[in-house]
């Protein structure tokens, strides 16, 4: 194995997971400091990292993280209390851990100074600063007593564990003792070093790996437990595990007369060829009664069950870039087959007979199409918790820097979104919570003056609904005063005192560049700059964000977003001569209005009357600047839409169709268009503009 093969990816995105797994459960632990279960999950964390960073030759990260599981040890053990000021020592080592990996990915250097300052401090919780020695590892046939499991013992488990590295491990700077010393770590071992391959002293090459090792392991831990520490072990070495199982109770007579079980035993391995019995094979128990015939598992099956072999893990890591070319793939087939109905009605008016085939091949085309495309989507969906977890370490940081006593509340983490929208998510969140913090969230004192509980709370909530994720951001701080916000944004020049703005529309002038209602800047907040990148992040989602608010309550912060921004149904327009698409999701219902249905208010504009709600018009033609014969609302058509609480009714000439459309983002090629959020390709080829509603609505 080369230092190329050496399995850094995988080390990467396990250690990335352990990472996010680590912080997890050290906010957890500062909570709840005597959760054996907590510091048992943080020790395994750090553990496996360890290891991990030994297999891609990383030892510095190996170092640092074996100082971290000496005072965890400690912890594990009673020796230490489990603190604030140790979980706060930890969690600032999980930010070195963190540089290490970025520095393994190849993205920027490791944090010298932190490394410096938590070693430093890790002093403090460890005299001596000893490390532990390596296993001794037998290389002598061990008796066989030393390898019995007492049935008794409740507690443990043995396991049988066949280690067969790569013969080039030590040129390429592998060290096996190490995952040896992992292994005596978490239980007894006893270790048979395999000579049989040692070539004759003259011929012996000091860099290249002849032996190989059977391992017995009584543990506590688990089998997944121990994959843990082998999973970084696995590629190019042969790994093995399984249960150590009793061998045929063969009966043998005790000097009482009473017959009894032989004790567990080790399955027989298959030794190497060329090797001595006397090294190579573990001794075989002697049978009581040679001239009996001996039995197999099969005929003691019914007394004793062949336990499972350790099930072959059913999940496999799949790049995220595979997943977006499948993506592209299938988005290419649904165009493709717009392009073929298209064909097979031209077909149809040719032959009746031929055309009405080609269209029943297309319908079954399309449900398998559908099919496919619902299962790309599902694969490519990922919790929403993946984004709401790292705001906790945010908020706990704040809490703790700024005197304040803030409670993060996540509910609906397991509602899924596509990874595309998701990874565009935390940017927008981030901010909403640092304003929740920074402007909303009291002082202890002050919440306690109020009558407040002293520990304020910001909660993440999300949900399915109508084929959106909701999200919502609420915090029971102070909230905003709309009489506030309308002053700051008159003396802003964003409003006038003589727009007649409902609340709603007032808390919208938060979103406008530039708007501020405090003087104070800080750390997090408070240069005017962000709300409006927030609503422009979130409406390049494809979503809409709404705020509700109740002085001396707190605000609601609402972000509606759809399921994926790669294929969504989509409604065919038609503008002039311009052929657009709307999402449908958006869109309530469409009509063709009176000429007395569209009235005009003063300061409101145009409004269509529909059934008794007033719906304010937009022209598209006028809007997009686009000339069109068809002038008026009556002559033409009205399709209402929906953007979070709002409706408003956008002109269209016709309606043209109704069916999937693929998404072709607009960035890579163009400026961005206001108006305009994508593009799709029709089955004729031609292109059409995916309206954003939004914009429009503004």
């Amino acid at each position: 194995m080369t230092p190329d093969q050496l399995p850094t990816d995988e080390f990467i995105e396990e250690a990335g997971d352990l990472l996010q797994e680590l912080e997890s459960a050290l906010l957890q632990l500062e909570t709840t400091p005597q959760n054996s279960q907590l510091i048992d999950q943080v020790f395994r964390c750090v553990h496996t990292i360890k290891g991990g960073a030994g297999m891609v030759m990383q030892p510095e990260l190996a170092d640092y993280a074996h100082q971290l599981e000496s005072l965890l040890e400690r912890v594990r053990s009673g020796i230490l209390p489990c603190t604030v000021e140790l979980v706060s020592l930890l969690l600032e080592s999980l930010d070195c851990l963190n540089s290490f990996v970025a520095f393994v990915r190849g993205e920027g250097e490791v944090n010298v100074n932190l490394r410096a300052q938590t070693l430093e401090r890790l002093k403090e919780f460890l005299p001596g600063n000893g490390s532990s020695g390596r296993p001794t590892v037998q290389s002598e046939p061990v008796d066989q007593n030393e390898l019995k499991v007492s049935a008794s013992d409740q507690q443990t488990t043995a396991f049988l564990i066949t280690l067969k590295f790569d013969p080039q491990t030590l040129r390429n700077g592998g060290d096996p003792l190490i995952l040896l010393e992992q292994l005596s770590e978490i239980g007894e071992i006893v270790s048979i070093a395999h000579t049989g391959s040692l070539p004759g002293l003259e011929e012996i090459d000091p860099e290249t790996l002849y032996l190989w090792w059977s391992i017995k392991l009584v543990t506590g831990r688990t089998l997944d437990e121990i994959e843990e520490i082998l999973v970084f072990y696995r590629e190019h070495h042969e790994i093995d595990i399984e249960l150590a199982v009793p061998p045929p109770a063969e009966p043998t007579v005790a000097a009482s007369g009473e017959t009894t079980a032989s004790s567990f035993s080790l399955p027989d391995q298959q030794g190497d060829a060329s090797s001595p019995a006397s090294t190579e094979q573990l001794p075989a128990p002697v049978d009581p009664q040679p001239t009996a015939p001996s039995r197999t598992r099969a005929d003691v099956g019914a007394s004793m069950e062949e336990p499972d072999k350790p099930a072959a893990p059913q999940t496999i890591r799949v790049s995220v870039d595979r997943l977006d070319d499948l993506q592209n793939l299938v988005g290419e087939t649904v165009i493709n087959q717009s392009r073929l109905r298209r064909l097979g009605e031209q077909i149809m008016a040719t032959d009746e007979h031929l055309g009405d085939l080609v269209l029943q091949f297309l319908e079954d085309s399309e449900t398998s199409v559908r099919a496919l495309q619902d299962q790309i989507q599902q694969v490519r969906m990922v919790p929403v918790g993946s984004v709401f977890s790292p705001l906790k370490r945010i908020v706990r940081d704040y809490a703790v820097k700024e005197g304040k006593k803030i409670f993060l509340d996540i509910s609906g983490a397991d509602t899924e979104l596509d990874k595309t929208v998701t990874d565009q998510l935390y940017g927008p969140l981030l901010h909403l919570v640092r304003n929740a913090m920074d402007h909303g969230i009291e002082t202890p004192q002050v919440r306690i003056d109020q009558g407040k509980d002293s520990v304020g709370t910001i909660s993440l909530k999300a949900s399915h609904q109508e084929g959106f994720v909701i999200v919502e951001v609420t915090d029971d701080g102070k909230g905003l005063d709309p009489e506030i916000i309308l002053a700051t944004a008159i003396n802003k020049g964003l409003a006038t005192r003589e727009d007649e703005l409902s609340e709603h529309e007032i808390f919208q002038l938060v979103f406008r560049p530039g708007f501020t209602t405090t003087s104070e800047v800080t750390s997090v907040s408070g240069r005017g700059v962000g709300m409006d990148t927030v609503q422009r992040d979130i409406q390049a989602l494809l979503g809409n964000i709404e705020m509700h608010s109740t002085p001396g309550k707190g605000t609601i912060l609402q972000l509606k977003l759809p399921l994926t921004l790669a294929i969504i149904e989509g409604m065919i327009v038609r503008v002039g001569e311009q052929i657009f698409t709307l999402p449908l999701l958006s869109i309530i219902e469409a009509l063709r209005p009176s000429a007395e249905q569209v009235k005009r208010l003063k300061q409101k504009g145009e409004l269509v009357d529909i059934r008794g709600e007033f719906v304010p018009l937009v022209r598209l033609h006028e809007r997009l600047g686009i000339s069109t014969p068809i002038q008026e609302p009556s002559a033409g058509l009205v399709v209402v839409v929906q953007h979070g609480n709002r409706k408003h009714g956008l002109m269209v000439d016709e309606i043209v169709d109704q069916r999937p459309v693929v998404i072709k983002n607009l960035e890579d090629n163009f400026i961005q268009i206001p108006g305009l959020s994508g593009a799709t390709i029709l089955g004729d080829g031609a292109i059409s503009f995916i309206l954003d509603v939004p914009s429009l609505a503004a």
